[in-house]
């Protein structure tokens, strides 16, 4: 089930953890055991200026709410070297999960307001 309207600020240089749990339509966990997951942040023109993957061991996958040890939710950093060259304004964001299969589910999307840090 997609979350939408995850809407979040975020200040440009700043160190950021994000936890993501994933849970189906009745609020079950999904267990992403052996799934891809990539989260974006994109410009509003639609280009990509943020990627963070399982590929690229940019995210983790782990436990939260899962009651038998599954792997339940989606974790990274936004690292201050990925918003330092960023134009502070709204960008759009989303989170997606490749199974086993080839399923593509797409976990959350929203809006990342990126604040201008007034100490740079």
């Amino acid at each position: 089930m997609t979350e939408t309207n995850q809407n979040f600020e975020h200040w440009r240089g700043d160190a950021r953890e994000i936890t993501i749990p994933c849970v189906d339509a009745a609020g079950a966990t999904i267990d992403l055991t052996d799934s891809t997951v990539r989260w974006r942040a994109f410009s509003l023109a639609e280009v990509a200026v943020i990627l963070k993957a399982t590929s690229l061991s940019t995210v983790s996958l782990v436990r939260v709410n899962g009651p038998s040890g599954e792997l339940d939710a989606i974790r990274f950093t936004i690292q201050p070297a990925d918003t330092l060259s960023l134009a502070p304004g709204i960008y759009r964001h989303e989170a997606e999960t490749i199974d086993v299969l080839g399923n593509v589910s797409t976990v959350l999307e929203g809006k990342m307001a990126l604040k201008r840090d007034r100490v740079i």
